[in-house]
């Protein structure tokens, strides 16, 4: 399944410009980060709730990082 999800996500990339394609993958990097925060909400160990929110931040730093990129390439 997740050979195959990655196979469809490369092929639709394929099909855009590359600021879109950053664009789309800048998007997915925030739906991870609410997903991580949505994981953490749900458990009650604080380590893993702080471990794992700390993949949320790391998710939104890739996000900001690529939204950079695509300013550039706008420019």
């Amino acid at each position: 399944m997740l050979a195959s999800a990655r196979e469809t996500y490369l092929a639709i990339l394929a099909e855009l410009s590359p600021r879109d394609q950053l664009t789309l993958q800048s998007n997915g990097e925030r739906a991870g980060g609410d997903a991580w925060r949505a994981f953490a909400a749900a458990v009650s160990d604080p380590r893993a709730r702080a471990d794992l929110e700390r993949s949320a931040v790391l998710e939104e730093a890739n996000a900001a990082y690529l939204d950079s990129v695509v300013a550039r390439l706008r420019a």
